[in-house]
């Protein structure tokens, strides 16, 4: 009896892949991969490209989720995920010290990100699938040579612009 348990617990790490994170809940494949942020602009909704190069973005494998945000960069490793009631996904990881969950429900448009994290810090963010970029217009923010509009409105006045 031993001998057979042994086997099979075996043949279910074998087919699993050892030292692999089971996922369960949600085949993590099926969902895209790379997510961009979009926002809504005078009723529209765009692709915003503010002069900080501030964009959001998240990239999601079978084990960690990456978040940029401008030159910041959180990978996070995949712990958990499942369905919800509602037909929403959580994905449960952690960066560090950090645990936090990403929810979300998949739309034909857009998905509204909620991610969590223990401190009660949160982020919502509207993400599309980075292939659906070309159905969406681009808002650029111009860049000026000034940090604040004290600055600027100094700069114009010396016409320095």
């Amino acid at each position: 009896m031993t001998h057979r348990l042994l086997i099979l617990l075996t043949v279910f790490l074998i087919t699993n892949g050892i030292g692999q994170t089971l996922i369960k809940g949600i085949d993590l494949k099926t969902i895209p991969s790379n997510w961009i942020e979009v926002e809504q602009r005078k009723g529209r909704w765009v692709r915003y490209q503010p002069c900080d190069a501030s964009i959001f973005t998240l990239d999601l494998t079978e084990k960690k989720i990456t978040t940029k945000w401008g030159q910041s960069v959180e990978v996070y490793i995949i712990s958990e995920s499942k369905r919800n009631r509602d037909s929403s996904m959580t994905i449960l990881a952690r960066a560090g010290d950090q645990n936090c969950s990403f929810n979300f429900k998949i739309k034909s448009h857009r998905t509204l990100w909620t991610i969590k994290f223990t401190d009660g810090a949160y982020h919502r963010k509207y993400l599309i699938p980075v292939q659906d970029t070309a159905k969406y217009s681009v808002i650029v923010q111009p860049c000026e040579d000034c940090w604040d509009k004290e600055d600027c409105n100094g700069r114009k006045k010396n016409n320095e612009h």
